[in-house]
């Protein structure tokens, strides 16, 4: 071992003092990043084995400072509080959210109409999806504030199309709405 070491130090001479420094310093990344990239793989299993859970709705819950886990009433709350923008449970529901949000943005609507509600996943989670169409007047200002209010009557709603008309005189705008309710996880073989 003795006469390796010397002879490890014999071929390093010619490099001088700068290269074994230079040396040293390349030895040392490479193991600070080996070390780097073992963390980040066991982190990538790790959140591997915990996406199905994620899906499923079914999140081991995270421990707190003295060790233990929360509890099923803590988890249950999260989950009911997760779940409840979701929960209009008719169309007049969503149709009373509507009005109430043109009152307070003081705009007229013109027109709501209801779709057939439709089924549609997205990400692991399938959601039962109500279209609406409405018809509303009023200023641009009234217009910005009553989608504003409207995303914060229907926190799961998106506007897919507008349609703005007559700007100068008497504005007036076309919203398709999709409102998502009811999210159920979906199955990995695609079903429910």
């Amino acid at each position: 071992m003795g006469k390796r070491l010397f002879s490890f130090g014999q071929r390093l001479r010619p490099l001088g003092l700068w290269g074994v420094v230079v040396l040293g310093l390349t030895a040392g990344l490479v193991a600070y990043n080996a070390g780097i990239g073992v963390r980040w793989w066991s982190a990538s299993r790790q959140v591997a084995l915990l996406a199905p859970q994620v899906r499923q709705g079914m999140v081991v819950p995270p421990i707190n400072s003295q060790g233990k886990e929360q509890s099923l009433a803590q988890r249950e709350r999260q989950w009911d509080d997760t779940r409840r923008p979701f929960m209009l449970s008719t169309a007049e529901e969503i149709v009373g959210r509507i009005v109430e949000a043109s009152q307070e943005a003081g705009i007229r609507l013109t027109a709501i109409t209801l779709g057939d509600p439709q089924s549609k996943a997205v990400e692991g989670v399938r959601y039962q999806v109500q279209p609406v169409s409405l018809g509303v007047q009023g200023d641009e200002e009234s217009l910005l504030a009553f989608l504003a209010i409207l995303g914060e009557r229907l926190p799961t709603s998106g506007a897919f199309t507008l349609s703005l008309a007559d700007l100068a005189q008497s504005p007036s705008a076309q919203v398709q709405l999709q409102v998502y309710l009811s999210p159920q996880p979906v199955s990995a073989k695609g079903g429910q």
